[in-house]
């Protein structure tokens, strides 16, 4: 900080001071994003412990290569992950803890060089924010911003998380009672829950191949974020839980694969093994 001039100090205290009224305005992290590309003129993005893409700006037709394909793709190819000096960089992120300057890797599409900041609280990894050098030259100014961005993410993201887990426990207590009862009360705690019981669902199930890791309280939370924010994104609606050693999806059923049931009252279930989620069951199940 102290290597800044008066006017870069400035700037960042200007700049860290829009992102805080962005958040307290209820703007939310694409929001965030949004701005601070506006205000950096540069391609910023933010992903998940697991390089997974959570929001990002402008669109996909800027930047380089490789930043398209991640939003595109949904997150950072594994072998860009699995190269031994690119994704080198990647790991010293989390590593060191501090901002940490790529070069270009024109192998795998990435251009232009990119900062990348860890988003921490405390010690816990929450996820990454990055910004590509396609306009403006990256200076010390960005490296400082960045780190107080990441900050302000930072306790966006704790408060999606507690909100999250609040709506998953609800939604969790729903999943349990539709399995178990009917009738008018279960369908008055589904449309409180925004969750429509005269459409078929699909039950699907999902078991991480890593059972210890799973358990371990951050690779828990990290796997249940991960399929709530691909589930969202690719399904909006559905319901997600753990349940057991694995998680639980509840899926609207596609539009051109409903049938002309509304609500049959069994719900069947088979157990599915694998890293991949499969449809475990159709649910026909209604309020009736």
């Amino acid at each position: 900080m102290t290597s800044l001039g008066t006017d870069a100090f400035q700037e960042a205290f200007r700049i860290q001071n829009e992102l805080l009224q962005v958040m307290l305005r209820g703007g939310g992290i694409a929001t965030m994003v949004e701005r601070l590309s506006e205000l950096l003129t540069n391609p910023v993005a933010v992903a998940d412990p697991l390089f997974h893409f959570i929001a990002g700006a402008p669109d996909a037709e800027h930047g380089d290569r490789h930043r398209r394909e991640t939003m595109l793709r949904g997150g950072t190819a594994r072998e860009v992950l699995d190269d031994p000096v690119a994704g080198a960089q990647f790991r010293r992120v989390a590593a060191e803890g501090r901002p940490v300057l790529f070069p270009p890797f024109p192998e795998h599409g990435m251009d232009e060089r990119r900062l990348m900041a860890p988003i921490l609280a405390g010690t816990e990894l929450l996820g990454y924010l990055t910004i590509a050098e396609e306009t403006t030259p990256i200076q010390e100014l960005h490296n400082v911003v960045l780190q107080q961005a990441a900050l302000i993410l930072a306790l966006e993201l704790l408060k999606q998380r507690a909100v999250l887990e609040g709506e998953m426990r609800l939604r969790s207590d729903f999943l349990r009672d539709l399995f178990n009862s009917s009738g008018a009360e279960t369908s008055l705690q589904a449309s409180m829950l925004g969750i429509d019981l005269f459409r078929p669902w699909d039950l699907l199930v999902a078991q991480p191949d890593d059972l210890p890791r799973f358990f371990s309280g951050m690779g828990r939370q990290a796997v249940l974020e991960t399929v709530h924010r691909a589930t969202r994104r690719c399904a909006p609606g559905s319901v997600v839980i753990q349940h057991a050693d694995g998680v639980v999806i509840l899926r609207r059923t596609p539009a051109k694969e409903e049938s002309q049931h509304t609500g049959p009252r069994s719900v069947l279930r088979r157990p599915v093994r694998g890293p991949r989620c499969q449809p475990a069951a159709r649910s026909r199940r209604g309020p009736g």
